[in-house]
């Protein structure tokens, strides 16, 4: 079956290209700013235009940025703001086809950077050399796929240089060399060069017809066969946009191949934003449990650490949390039970032991060992013990007298939900000591572990935080999908219960998100229905609800009771490499 010339696009000799590099203070769009543009115009072949400037980007430049880039805080004082290159390059762009290097970095920073403008985004067509270059460039080609080494490989007249002009020179000969590939296999339009001159399915042509009429809004949708079951469920911040593609050469993916022919219809569900969108996509899999849905089927499935008076064991369900009883988790697998256990019984072992020769020497006693605790022997008093040469596993686990003590079970529940420094600085020392015996792999297995702790614990706290908290509104500043709105942004506000999501809307960018609290408190479930110890049932939403309220710009709009953002920053691998550095000057 042959595409309609109106699937085509234009032919590859009339598309105007826009070839853009950036270079940034760093690689979060929302945290750090673009120092300079460099973009290069090309229709057929040629170069017709330039476009080049330095942005202040209002903030110190990183010394390993300056030292990658050229560029110093010296060289962007006095350039011209975002606000006033964005529009240019905006303006320079127009009616082109947008073409970078890894694209989804220079385009989500010069989105994000028209959104913080109040600048609406045209819809421009994007091609990724990066993308293409794996396609068409075989590893007994080229080493790896970065702009110098393309560059290299196809006599590039300008070498990239992390100077933005430079890279997209270098990137504009890059794609001549990938358009005249693909060329030569038959690709001659606009969509042979973005699907690599794929052709759809016959049953994708066949079934197109039911991504017609979706609009572009965010959302859910559902793939439904002639029998009224659901085959698969998605979510998207553009509904067709996403929808489309399942019926284009580049889905690939061979679980959506063998529905597509037996979906009948494709059911939607609108969404105010994205974020409640993945959370109704979460909340749609766990009731439906499509067949072509591998992740999210069972949202109350976990594995969790639990702190009992015996000591540390796996738990399948979560049950109210005590002085005696409390969870760390959700585990991303039951095999990080053992390596966690076992890390953190030799870490309060350790300790303890420390301390008690410590507290011995003081007596004037020396060598002597507790009756309750086993350690290894040590070299002096609070060394740690030597690891085996043989293997990762370092130091056998206490026994079960040991672990049920009451000064034991006290230390190992602080440790897992208060002040994991126990288990920080016995790690930390034990690295150092492994490393300077040249023993890497062991190191290399216990900062596995205290990483698979840390994570854990951080898990557990945040969990434990919103899941306390009645009812909190909060919002956010986001994109408007409104071609006809006044404004090119509007407020995205969620209601929250228990870590759960009551209701969402989006308001006006002149509204006051003050007069959408009754709305949402009357529109959300009640709070018996939702409250649970941890999360547990629903935690996967609840994380996505406290990853949405940890972005820049959220502002928490109404609170029953306290909340803050919960103090997890002891129980971070950062945290952890500031006691390691501190390990070497002792």
């Amino acid at each position: 079956m042959q595409r309609a010339f109106e699937d085509l696009g234009p032919e590859l000799i009339d598309v105007e290209f826009v070839v853009v590099d950036l270079e940034t203070t760093g690689t979060n769009t929302e945290l750090d700013a673009i120092t300079e543009i460099g973009a290069v115009r090309v229709v057929g072949g040629e170069v017709v235009e330039e476009f080049q400037t330095f942005i202040n980007p209002e903030r110190p430049i990183p010394a390993y940025i300056a030292a990658l880039t050229g560029i110093s805080d010296h060289m962007v004082r006095d350039a011209p703001s975002a606000e006033a290159v964005i529009p240019a390059f905006l303006e320079f762009a127009r009616t082109s086809v947008l073409v970078a290097h890894n694209a989804r970095f220079d385009i989500g920073f010069l989105k994000a950077a028209a959104l913080q403008l109040d600048y609406r985004w045209p819809p421009f067509e994007v091609v990724d050399t990066l993308t293409l270059a794996r396609r068409v460039f075989g590893r007994d080609e080229v080493k790896n796929h970065k702009l110098s080494t393309l560059a290299g490989a196809v006599g590039a007249t300008t070498v990239p240089n992390h100077r933005a002009l430079s890279d997209a020179r270098a990137t504009v000969d890059v794609l001549h060399e990938i358009i005249a590939r693909l060329s030569a296999g038959g690709a001659s339009h606009l969509s042979d060069l973005t699907s690599n001159g794929k052709k759809a399915s016959p049953a994708q042509i066949r079934k197109r017809h039911l991504a017609a009429d979706i609009p572009p809004v965010p959302g859910v949708y559902s793939f439904v066969d002639a029998n009224g079951s659901t085959l698969y469920i998605g979510k998207s911040g553009n509904l067709r946009s996403r929808v489309r593609t399942y019926f284009s050469p580049n889905e690939t993916r061979r679980a959506v191949l063998d529905i597509i022919p037996v979906t009948e219809r494709i059911d939607i569900v609108q969404c105010s934003s994205e974020a409640e969108a993945a959370i109704r996509e979460l909340r749609a899999i766990a009731s439906e449990r499509p067949i072509a849905n591998r992740q999210g089927i069972r949202p109350s499935k976990g594995n969790w650490l639990r702190v009992t008076p015996d000591g540390l064991r796996l738990a399948r369900t979560v049950k109210s949390e005590t002085s005696l009883h409390a969870y760390i988790g959700p585990l991303r697998s039951r095999h990080d039970v053992e390596p966690i256990r076992s890390l953190v019984y030799a870490a309060l072992t350790a300790a303890i032991g420390a301390e008690e020769d410590n507290a011995g020497a003081a007596e004037g006693r020396t060598g002597t060992k507790s009756p309750t605790v086993p350690r290894e022997p040590s070299a002096a008093a609070g060394a740690l013990p030597v690891p085996p040469v043989h293997g990762p596993t370092f130091v056998a686990e206490p026994s079960e007298p040991v672990c049920s003590s009451a000064g034991f079970h006290a230390r190992m529940h602080r440790a897992l939900t208060e002040d994991p420094s126990d288990v920080f600085e016995y790690t930390a020392q034990k690295m150092r000591a492994l490393v300077g015996r040249g023993l890497y792999e062991n190191a290399e297995a216990l900062r596995t572990r205290v990483e698979l702790f840390a994570d854990a614990a951080r898990r557990a706290a945040r969990l434990r935080s919103i899941a306390e908290v009645p009812f909190l509104v909060a919002a956010r500043k986001i994109s408007c999908h409104d071609a006809s709105a006044q404004s090119p942004w509007q407020w995205e506000v969620l209601a929250v219960r228990h870590g759960r999501l009551g209701a969402a809307r989006t308001m006006p960018a002149w509204s006051d998100p003050l007069s959408a609290i009754e709305a949402l408190a009357r529109e959300s479930e009640a709070e018996a229905a939702l409250r649970a110890p941890l999360c547990f049932g629903y935690h996967h939403e609840a994380e996505l609800i406290l990853e949405w309220l940890a972005r820049p710009g959220i502002r928490i709009v109404h609170v029953d009771g306290e909340w803050s953002m919960p103090s997890t920053a002891r129980f971070t691998i950062e945290e952890f490499q500031r006691v390691f550095r501190r390990s070497a000057r002792r």
